[in-house]
């Protein structure tokens, strides 16, 4: 067996806390999709957490082309997958630092967007930090899609009840 890593420090914790990050968004990312495409059966092929389903790429690539994700929302998630991947995917990125160096400047720059750090302090810190705030805006989003999502399902159905009564109320009449 050869060591492939450039270093045995794997750095696990880290991964752990980004492995359940990305539990959670899928999780999310998955509640839009069924909201949205009416899916309510257990029974499904490619929002199920089989194999053989879609990747979360395209998912989100899924609910921008059904313009559910604008262009930033989506490039959100993208940076967030982005990150999530070379922790689950590169045995030598153990630090939000080698994620950066891999990924290059235009990444680094849109994960510290979300950096909300008042006080000076290491880089990797701040990293971490603008990970996890970025982390919490795509769940805010994911909510926000699917409460209007449910509103307007709601809203029709009180324009098709509304509509349902006065059609009884005119058969009545012109019947009764």
């Amino acid at each position: 067996f050869k060591e492939t890593s450039k270093n045995n420090d794997k750095n696990l914790p880290l991964r752990t806390e980004l492995l359940d990050i990305a539990l959670n968004l899928e999780h999310h990312i998955n509640l839009v999709l069924l909201t949205y495409l009416s899916i309510e059966t257990e029974e499904r092929k490619a929002l199920t957490n089989k194999s053989g389903n879609l990747s979360f790429k395209n998912k989100i690539d899924l609910l921008f082309d059904l313009e559910i994700l604008s262009k930033e929302e989506h490039k959100l998630f993208l940076l967030l997958m982005e990150f999530r991947n070379q922790f689950l995917h590169n045995i030598d990125c153990n630090s939000f630092t080698d994620a950066v160096a891999i990924l290059g400047k235009d990444k680094e720059n849109g994960l510290l967007k979300f950096d909300d750090v008042k006080f000076n302090c290491d880089l990797e810190f701040r990293y971490n930090n603008a990970y996890k705030s970025l982390f919490l805006k795509s769940i805010q989003i994911t909510r926000e899609k699917i409460r209007k999502r449910k509103q307007t399902i709601e809203e029709k159905a009180q324009i098709l009840n509304s509509q349902s009564q006065q059609l009884v109320y005119l058969t009545d009449s012109f019947f009764g």
